[in-house]
């Protein structure tokens, strides 16, 4: 059990560490306005708190997503390992394929959030 503990975190260490570079790089340019003030003109979005709302919503959600996929992931690895090494007992065999099937089931799942997610925060 301390071995699954581990790669789990260190699993997660790695992801984090891959995603929230990108997320920083892929975050858009605060100042977009920059230009238009410096000629003197005035630019006003009008909707800033709404979108720095809609900014923290899509960050949660994609950070629980990228957490979840994750634990997919090492769901699906274990189910694996389960699998080959049911020797033939066909109880170990059934828990092997029922761990598979679940993770790809809860993947699935967070792929539909983050669809819906997108899709509601469009038509706002």
């Amino acid at each position: 059990m301390k071995k699954y503990i581990l790669a789990l975190l260190i699993t997660a260490g790695l992801v984090m560490a891959v995603v929230s570079p990108t997320l920083v790089l892929a975050a858009p340019a605060d100042d977009a306005c920059a230009g238009i003030t410096a000629a003197g003109g005035t630019c006003d979005s009008g909707d800033a708190a709404k979108a720095g709302f809609e900014k923290i919503i899509t960050t949660v959600i994609d950070i629980l997503s990228v957490i979840v996929g994750a634990a997919a992931v090492i769901m699906i690895i274990i189910g694996g390992f389960r699998y080959v090494a049911s020797a033939g007992d066909a109880n170990a065999t059934k828990a092997g394929k029922e761990t598979i099937l679940y993770a790809l089931i809860g993947l699935a799942i967070v792929i539909f959030a983050q669809i819906v997610v997108s899709f509601v925060l469009s038509k706002l």
